[in-house]
């Protein structure tokens, strides 16, 4: 296998796992749509490849080994905003893409129940805030469509209450 030289994050937020990859030597590019998140960004990382946009407007170049997304697929408005974002990692990703935390759509009843019963005035609180749960088939999908490996992996971070609720996505290119 060869050794992973740059990777590329959407929705990187302040920089935080691209800062841990920095820390290997790994070049390193991102894009957020919170400004405030990019400006610290990119007074803590060193490249230079850091852009405030939406998921959507991930460019293809330059190109990097692999493309991943953190906790961030729950919050897009739909399916088709989905697809896009993950056609655009598709190109832009020499090798590999990684989908992280990814809402499992046939947990979604049991993920609400737990919500409400830890967060009194949940629907009050996150009205403005929905949550897209997906199923695991557009990801094969998807891996069909475009020639991929892919390979599911549940979420089994000790003590993560989200566990049970999500799963994990990882694409590789033939």
């Amino acid at each position: 296998m060869k050794q992973l030289e740059s990777v590329y994050e959407v929705g990187c937020g302040a920089g935080a796992n691209l800062f841990l990859f920095e820390g290997d030597n790994i070049r390193t590019g991102g894009i957020d749509y919170s400004e405030g998140l990019i400006s610290t960004a990119k007074k803590v990382l060193k490249t230079d490849d850091l852009v405030c946009g939406e998921a959507s407007q991930v460019v293809i170049t330059p190109k990097y080994d692999c493309c991943f997304s953190n906790s961030v697929f729950s919050y897009f408005a739909n399916e088709e905003y989905a697809l896009d974002v993950l056609e655009k990692m598709y190109q832009k990703a020499k090798y590999s893409i990684g989908i992280l935390d990814i809402h499992d759509i046939e947990m979604r009843e049991a993920f609400i129940k737990y919500r409400e019963e830890i967060v009194p005035d949940y629907h009050e609180r996150y009205k403005n805030l929905p949550k897209l749960f997906y199923s695991r088939e557009l990801f094969k999908k998807f891996a069909e469509n475009h020639n991929m490996d892919i390979i599911f992996k549940e979420s089994a971070m000790k003590g993560y209450w989200n566990n049970q609720f999500i799963f994990h996505c990882y694409l590789y290119k033939r």
